[in-house]
């Protein structure tokens, strides 16, 4: 863990006071992963109820009851009680991961500025979107409505995924450190126990591991092009509907 200090920058969207369940792991290689609950929450962040105290730096992966993920850093964590720290963190993509129905007006431009940080889908999943049919030109009220609607729509959709692919790239950093550390350690073995050991790892783990990406990457892919269809579907109804 960090032994530097953050300084708390300042608060760019309103906070609300909110008691939910979220799974909060590390990821600086200490294996916590505990279910804390929020107390206050915000479009950037959140301070959190936890029993473990974590260094300002620390990275961490957010899961929530509804299965949203995201990744954030903590910011400060001091005592709140005998038993438990006040942990605040800032959120790495800002926006509701919180899933509040109703959230300040300030929320809604961390969500549109969000946008420009969201990686572009690939085009074959940006060909599976149908272009929605409106019968009739809608007035400017509702299209800077629908405009508005499509924006948070599509924020809500990536997120996820954005958060994975963050996760899993930092698990590939990972592996990679580990990695160049044991073939530093092989360098005092014999050659011959070396090949044999390269070998038999070959054998034994090479096929696992790419059977396992692909299986996950497989999975992931699914899950996403469904939550688009899906997602695209209640925005062309939506269209519809106000056409």
């Amino acid at each position: 863990m960090h032994n530097g200090n953050i300084a708390l920058s300042p608060r760019r969207s309103s906070r609300v006071p909110a008691v939910m369940p979220i799974r909060v792991t590390s990821l600086d290689g200490a294996h916590f992963s505990d279910v804390c609950e929020t107390l206050v929450v915000n479009a950037h962040g959140c301070a959190i109820r936890s029993r473990a105290k974590f260094d300002p730096g620390v990275a961490l992966h957010f899961h929530s009851k509804d299965g949203r993920v995201t990744t954030a850093q903590v910011v400060s964590c001091q005592p709140l009680d005998s038993q438990n720290f006040r942990l605040a963190a800032k959120l790495d993509h800002p926006g509701n991961f919180w899933g509040l129905q109703s959230f300040p007006n300030d929320w809604t431009l961390a969500l549109t500025s969000s946008l420009s940080k969201v990686p572009q889908l690939p085009a074959a999943a940006r060909s599976s979107v149908p272009a929605p049919s409106v019968n009739s030109e809608p007035s400017d009220a509702n299209a800077q409505f629908s405009k508005e609607h499509v924006k948070k729509v599509i924020v809500e959709l990536v997120r996820p995924l954005h958060a994975e692919v963050t996760i899993m790239k930092e698990k590939l950093a990972r592996a990679e450190a580990n990695r160049s550390r044991f073939e530093v350690s092989l360098s005092s073995i014999p050659p011959e126990l070396e090949q044999q050991l390269e070998q038999r790892l070959r054998q034994e783990l090479g096929p696992k591991v790419i059977e396992e990406a692909r299986q996950q990457s497989t999975r992931l892919l699914s899950a996403t092009k469904t939550a688009i269809e899906e997602m695209a579907a209640q925005v062309q109804e939506e269209f519809r509907g106000k056409s």
